[in-house]
């Protein structure tokens, strides 16, 4: 049977799931989802999803979209502390759209953030794959110019987290999945700080975001 609700002071770990989409690019549109986790500094009982949402907007979805290109729009994101079980995802709507209006890499092309912990192994690092290359961004197979400018901007604002209107301190935090239990109250989060962020500057793929084949 599953144990009471932990109290809100007790709760430290955030996860945001944004989602947006690759607009055509003469085949389908593709879904491009991001999942991020994030720990609050120090913990209290002022916790408010709607201030965690602004901050991380202007934060982390504002440096994504300055960097990414017209052809990505992100649409939604949720909210829940994943240290209560039955935390319900709480949506909040997320407006705008990629800022570079030049021709767009293909869908399943990603720019790819890795997250390193003070532990060694796979279970303590992370991979973001961030959609919205732009061929501009690249000379050949790698970031270069404005186009690596641009993607080091949200390497750093990802790095450096964010502060909510509570006084909450957010910093990215990588989640070992395996090493966790989120079914029932009490959990297990076994989560562990970001304490460095790098950036590919050869292009990745997420193959999930392959647009329908088309034979002629």
């Amino acid at each position: 049977m599953a144990g009471p609700r932990p109290p809100v002071s007790s709760l430290g770990i955030c996860e945001i799931v944004v989602r947006g989409r690759m607009a055509a690019g003469g085949s389908s549109s593709t879904p491009a989802i991001n999942v991020w986790h994030w720990r609050r500094t120090a913990l209290s009982s002022t916790l408010t999803k709607s201030r965690i949402n602004t901050a991380f907007q202007a934060a982390i979805v504002a440096a994504h979209l300055a960097a990414a290109n017209v052809r990505y729009t992100p649409s939604s994101l949720t909210i829940r502390m994943i240290e209560d079980a039955v935390d319900f995802p709480t949506p909040f709507t997320v407006a705008g759209v990629g800022a570079i209006a030049t021709a767009g890499s293909p869908s399943d092309a990603a720019i790819v953030l890795y997250l390193q912990t003070g532990l060694r192994g796979r279970k303590y690092r992370g991979y973001k794959h961030l959609a919205g290359c732009s061929e501009a961004d690249t000379t050949e197979d790698v970031l270069t110019g404005a186009g690596l400018g641009r993607w080091q901007a949200i390497q750093a604002a990802v790095l450096a987290g964010f502060t909510d209107a509570d006084g909450n301190i957010w910093v990215p935090s990588v989640v070992s999945p395996s090493e966790s239990y989120f079914k029932d109250n009490p959990t297990t989060v076994i989560a562990n700080d970001a304490t460095a962020v790098s950036l590919d500057t050869v292009v990745g793929t997420m193959r999930k975001r392959k647009p329908v084949q088309i034979r002629v």
